[in-house]
């Protein structure tokens, strides 16, 4: 898996299913314009096109991101059942594919996780050949956290709408303790630490979190956020936790990171889980 970058494991375990749905391909000496490769690792088969005027050329595993196929992916929007019964509509796609998430594994599992109002649109097809998770966003990390995982693996939070910045911002994950949360919001060296989950950490956060009632953790996420950014000292804090805190909350104060962006990221993340989002 990781001689492969990972847009070519996407496409080897995943969006491969819509390869019959592409166009004729063009042969091309260049890169990519979406994930960068040299057309020497694509076979020189390239896919053109005019996006806001600018010409791309783009590999198939790139190019799979904006094609699709009803009987495959289901109907996104706009359905329509014609006089014979056929139905018609806009199809889902990986490139528009807001809220739904991937996990691939190095053993070649995959998981699917789409929100409830996604899930109800899918087609049996899909549903059956993948292991399809009915779940928010904000839930994923539950239930990748109980998973037992192979490593190294390849985790898409949100396929989003942007897929450049979902394709060059993918990274594969090589334990437990720096799973990447790939999103269409891309990663660079000022998000790739908030991306990053400690997923050992983030199991115990949630489970001490959770008999902790949400008003008071609401209160708790406050005080940390005022000490993240400044607006209380560390005495200040200190004082709170002796009057208001509890041994729970004493705990999860210790496994949270010590940079402060990553530190409000996982609270934001438990503040969900435990609102239901």
């Amino acid at each position: 898996m990781l001689n492969n970058h990972p847009v070519k494991t996407l496409y080897e375990h995943l969006t491969h299913i819509l390869e019959h749905a592409l166009p004729p391909f063009e042969h091309f000496d260049g890169a990519c314009s979406c994930c960068g490769r040299e057309a020497k690792e694509f076979n020189y088969e390239a896919y053109s096109g005019k996006e806001y005027g600018v010409t791309y050329r783009h590999c198939k595993a790139c190019e799979l991101f904006k094609v699709t196929d009803i009987e495959v992916m289901g109907i996104e929007r706009g359905e329509k059942v014609l006089a014979d019964g056929t139905k018609t509509g806009v199809g889902h796609k990986f490139g528009m594919f807001a809220g739904t998430g991937a996990l691939i594994q190095a053993d070649g599992t995959v998981t699917l996780f789409t929100p409830p109002g996604t899930y109800k649109k899918l087609p049996e097809s899909l549903l059956s050949r993948f292991d399809v998770k009915e779940c928010s966003e904000h839930k994923q990390i539950v239930l990748v956290a109980a998973m037992e995982l192979a490593y190294p693996v390849l985790y898409v939070k949100n396929f989003g709408k942007k897929t450049r910045q979902l394709v060059t911002g993918l990274r594969y994950s090589l334990n437990e303790q720096s799973v990447v949360a790939c999103t269409d919001s891309g990663n660079c060296s000022t998000t790739i630490s908030v991306n990053t989950l400690d997923l050992a950490a983030i199991r115990e956060i949630v489970a001490l979190a959770g008999p902790i009632p949400l008003s008071e953790f609401k209160g708790f996420k406050t005080k940390i956020s005022a000490l993240s950014y400044g607006g209380i000292n560390p005495e200040q804090f200190t004082a709170w936790m002796r009057d208001k805190g509890t041994d729970a909350m004493l705990a999860i104060y210790r496994l949270l990171p010590k940079d402060p962006h990553v530190r409000l990221s996982w609270m934001n993340l438990v503040l969900k889980i435990k609102e239901g989002a």
